[in-house]
């Protein structure tokens, strides 16, 4: 279930974002420090498509690319993915499974493409700035902290090929995790703790 939720990526956030009801006051719906109110739904939403691909492209790279080289030195790609294959460990399957968790947060970039593009109308009604940001905070927690399952073939693919660690050897996956523990905390102590606390002229 944990590798099933973590395939699925942005979807689940892509459906959050759109049929969660909007909050009703204005003054609740504000962020601080409150950048992306200035800035724009839009533009807004646009830096969130950038970062949210840019994020995915980063991670795929790392699995694919950087670690398996940094994992052994004085090999090229070519040669390693070659020497895979003729050891019994034919790298396209763990391909696959990078592609198909990458797609999985196809569907949040399009929903945020579309506010972009459109503005939050229609269905796309319920995604303002705000929660625009939050999606975002959401969708970096889960690539830092989910691209081991998206990596998990391919590192076991190498292990078993070269006898190498299952551990990361370039640096991109601590640049992800750290990524994510930083998101993490602000979801913690920016969505999280406020939803504990009771609002202005509310009795707990």
């Amino acid at each position: 279930m944990v590798l099933l939720a973590l395939l699925l990526g942005g979807l689940p956030l892509a459906v959050a974002g759109l049929l969660l009801p909007i909050e009703a006051d204005p003054a609740a719906r504000r962020t601080r420090p409150g950048i992306p109110a200035r800035i724009g739904v839009r533009a807004t939403a646009l830096i969130a498509a950038c970062g949210v691909s840019a994020m995915v492209a980063f991670a795929a790279l790392h699995i694919l690319v950087w670690n398996p080289t940094a994992k052994l030195p004085g090999m090229q790609l070519a040669e390693i993915y070659a020497a895979m294959a003729a050891r019994g460990e034919p790298p396209g399957l763990a391909v696959g499974w990078v592609v198909a968790w990458a797609a999985g947060w196809a569907p949040l970039v399009a929903v945020f493409a579309a506010v972009a593009v459109l503005g939050p109308r229609g269905l796309l009604r319920n995604l303002d700035a705000r929660r625009v940001a939050r999606l975002v905070v959401l969708a970096v927690v889960g690539i830092g902290f989910g691209h081991w399952a998206a990596g998990f073939s391919m590192g076991m693919s190498l292990a078993d090929a070269f006898g190498t660690s299952g551990s990361d050897a370039a640096p991109g996956g601590m640049v992800l995790i750290a990524a994510a523990l930083f998101a993490f905390a602000i979801a913690v102590f920016k969505f999280g703790v406020p939803m504990l606390l009771p609002r202005p002229g509310e009795a707990r």
